[in-house]
């Protein structure tokens, strides 16, 4: 099978996906996508504007007969996520998308492909340029930068949109309708330590590997290993038996990852090192049998390193791995409404120890906006004990599941006639755009869709 897309049918959503995939368009870099829209918009004889947030509004007229229609907004965020793999050459600030069909899927060479939200963003535009399909007046909303933290919705201009109804097309499974989703917040906490020279030991790195991790809203309930809080227990565990100082700490990555890995330099006496050995092989065996049966990949090994800054001073070593034990981590409360969904959880994100401060990211997710804030508090009032400065971002609001919502049982009724079977109709544990729009525009009816 050849590898040019545009043949797929329908041919103008496909071709609008090549144009789109040709233009590097990663998060804080799809200023030329939205030009390219803005231009596209206009060579279909469409009204586009942006607002200051740089989100783009492509206005399509409704279809003779039918300008009183409820008007239907579709919205799709412009960025993409962009990682390769490690032996692929590839330049995501400048380089295009190659595009590839394998196995029936439409693929990227070596890339992500940016069908998050680059499909949803194409059957928007194919719109403009469709004039057989009747409709009442469509909006096509292009948000910036949904990838890293909801900034185009979260920035979108009020009383700008004019639809009735928004169709969110960031969903990612076929055949699943989400009626709302999880507000969250992220607390960042930095703890000052003090550093001394420890004349009578040797370093040792410590490294907890192996894990899956996994999207932390999406894969909470899944009880997934955190490296981070699993070598803190381990170098807990080693302090209660050997007088250890931590010279160095980090682990983790992006907000919404649970940490896959986490690796610490510690400093001990020469003579307690087969001792930690032995500690670190039954914390091991301990950790991995609580672990479900995808973490059994887990290790915890030792390794001698040329590690010449100084260690933390004991009281700095114990607060350190305090602060990270008290810090809750995964799954807090399941959904009364939604049977088998997560209400509430919380993800010790990242940690990391930078000359004299230790600074750990912590992320909160719920759908009840009042189990939200005590979920930060909690987190504050650890901090605080810890001795620790703490700070909050906005956050962001969560969607409240609507299952009377007006446009709902026409989508499901239409998808049941197409399909032969009804839609799976959910909630997501992870923040979508739907629940910020809702909060600038209270009178939308929203629900999000969208194919594998």
């Amino acid at each position: 099978m050849g590898h040019d897309i545009t043949a797929l049918s329908p041919s103008s959503v496909w071709t609008f996906f090549s144009r789109i995939a040709a233009i590097p368009h990663g998060s804080g870099n799809e200023a030329a996508l939205a030009q390219a829209v803005r231009q596209w918009a206009a060579e279909a004889g469409c009204e586009a504007d942006t607002d200051d947030a740089g989100n783009v509004r492509i206005s399509i007229p409704a279809s003779k007969g039918l300008e009183s229609a409820p008007g239907v907004i579709l919205q799709a965020h412009l960025d993409m996520v962009c990682e390769k793999n490690a032996d692929t050459v590839f330049d995501f600030e400048k380089d295009p998308i190659a595009l590839r069909i394998n196995g029936g899927w439409v693929t990227a060479d070596g890339t992500t492909l940016g069908a998050d939200n680059g499909i949803g963003l194409a059957m928007g535009l194919a719109l403009m340029e469709d004039r057989s399909t009747p409709h009442g007046p469509l909006e096509v909303l292009c948000t910036m930068s949904e990838e890293t933290g909801l900034n185009g919705a979260l920035g979108l201009r009020k009383n700008w949109l004019r639809g009735n109804i928004l169709i969110n097309t960031d969903t990612e499974k076929e055949g699943e309708f989400i009626i709302g989703c999880a507000g969250g917040v992220h607390t960042d906490l930095t703890l000052e330590v003090e550093r001394e020279p420890a004349l009578d030991a040797v370093p040792l790195a410590v490294a907890a590997t192996g894990l899956p991790g996994g999207h932390s809203g999406m894969d909470i309930h899944l009880n997934r290993g955190n490296a981070i809080r699993m070598l803190a227990q381990t170098l807990r565990a080693v302090c209660d038996a050997v007088p250890i100082r931590i010279c160095a700490f980090e682990g983790g990555d992006k907000h919404n990852a649970i940490p896959r890995e986490a690796r610490a330099v510690i400093c001990a006496k020469k003579d307690s090192i087969p001792a930690i050995q032995q500690i670190l092989a039954a914390q091991q065996e301990e950790l991995r049998s609580a672990l479900p049966d995808g973490d059994n990949g887990f290790r915890l090994d030792a390794a001698s390193h040329p590690s010449t800054v100084p260690p933390l001073d004991p009281p700095s070593s114990l607060r350190l791995l305090q602060l990270l034990l008290a810090l809750p981590h995964g799954v807090l409360a399941m959904s009364r409404e939604l049977p088998g969904m997560v209400e509430s959880s919380t993800n010790v994100a990242n940690a990391r120890l930078r000359h004299n401060l230790f600074s750990v990211l912590t992320s909160h997710r719920s759908s009840n906006p009042a189990a939200l804030r005590d979920i930060a508090a909690r987190a504050r009032a650890i901090g605080e004990l810890a001795g620790a400065q703490v700070s909050e971002n906005t956050g962001y609001p969560p969607w409240q599941p609507d299952p009377s919502s007006p446009v709902l049982q026409p989508a499901s009724s239409l998808y049941e006639e197409m399909f032969g079977k009804p839609p799976l109709v959910t909630t997501v544990h992870a923040g979508l755009e739907g629940g910020i729009i809702k909060e600038h525009y209270p009178h939308l009816d929203i629900l999000s869709l969208g194919p594998d």
